[in-house]
């Protein structure tokens, strides 16, 4: 069995509040993003970033494999189709969310973007899931406190 991971996913500020709204039990994304979503794992950790501003907002764990569905409906802005179980293990405030350049440090491939283009890390992380490390922390370890 592999080695946890961590990845990044995006959210909307109405994404975000949907997905709450629904219980914050399940993470979705597009069709076009099935082949990525379908490498989750148990046990695999999602850290949530808000775009528009937002920064980092939330670290979910993975509880369950993809599946396809679109009922119930969850989000307005798309039908987001392939759909991840999961629990938050650590939840911000939004006044509180962490800016994304406090964890460029921990996020190398972001990192390396931003020496190249300040801002260029933004790029990366919009084609979610996207595996930022397979060992970013170790198990258990929460990376947004």
């Amino acid at each position: 069995m592999a080695a946890p991971a961590t990845y990044v996913i995006v959210f909307t500020p109405e994404s975000w509040r949907q997905f709450k709204e629904a219980g914050a039990r399940t993470a979705g994304f597009p069709e076009s993003s099935s082949v990525r979503a379908r490498k989750l794992a148990p046990g695999d950790t999602l850290l949530c970033y808000l775009v528009n501003g937002g920064g980092w907002v939330a670290t979910l764990n993975v509880v369950g494999r993809a599946y396809l569905a679109t009922e119930p409906p969850i989000w307005t802005g798309g039908v987001f189709p392939v759909r991840i179980p999961v629990e938050t293990l650590v939840e911000l405030p939004l006044q509180d969310a962490v800016p994304a350049t406090e964890l460029l440090d921990r996020l190398p491939r972001l990192w390396r973007a931003n020496l190249k283009a300040p801002g260029g890390w933004a790029g990366y992380i919009r084609g979610t899931p996207w595996m930022c490390s397979p060992n970013l922390a170790p198990p258990g370890t929460v990376v947004l406190t």
